[in-house]
């Protein structure tokens, strides 16, 4: 079972840029909707205040909240890290578990099966946008989990209801956090 949600394009809600995009209205209810755990991997990685609390309150819910994305060595954008950076603090603090994609992460070879595009040609970096909730429910899609796309770009993501699949994100995901690949803050 699967669906697709997408935003109104930009031109059409221009204006609104304080209100989360539908993408991101759907994706929060299935956080809040969780029990045991969410995993999510996202190239960019910037939460404002108010989602900041709704992730401290499925935390202290006691539901494991841990995301990967790009360390400083490993992202293409340096003004999207310096976002995050200043805000990785407060995301600990909230209870999320971060993990930062290592530059030569082992799994660079067997996720991209080119090793041109793998050190010491190039630094290896995350650009997939997935979260897995409760091992039952996978989303992918363009939607980074940062304030562009909750509140700017026109996103759309396909939400996957199957146990198989999620299951196997997940582990892909959290492979990617192991300490071969990824430094846990």
């Amino acid at each position: 079972k699967a669906h697709y949600v997408s935003d109104h394009p930009v031109p059409i809600d221009e204006n609104d840029s304080s209100h989360p995009k539908a993408t991101a209205k759907y994706l929060a209810n299935l956080a809040s909707q969780s029990v045991n755990e969410l995993v999510l991997e996202s190239a960019y990685l910037i939460f404002d205040d108010r989602q900041l609390k709704a992730w401290q309150k499925l935390t202290q819910n006691s539901v494991k909240v841990k995301a990967l994305t790009n360390s400083m060595a490993s992202n293409d954008l340096i003004t999207n890290h310096s976002g995050y950076a200043g805000r990785r603090e407060d995301m600990l603090a909230h209870g999320i578990q971060l993990f930062e994609l290592k530059p030569d992460a082992d799994l660079c070879e067997l996720s991209t099966r080119d090793e041109t595009k793998c050190p010491p040609t190039t630094a290896y970096g995350l650009h997939a946008k997935s979260i897995v909730f409760d091992n039952k429910v996978a989303v992918i899609g363009s939607f980074n989990f940062n304030l562009r796309s909750t509140y700017l770009n026109t996103e759309s993501i396909l939400v996957i209801e199957n146990t198989d699949l999620a299951k196997s994100l997940a582990a892909d995901i959290n492979q990617a956090m192991n300490d071969n690949n990824s430094w846990r803050l």
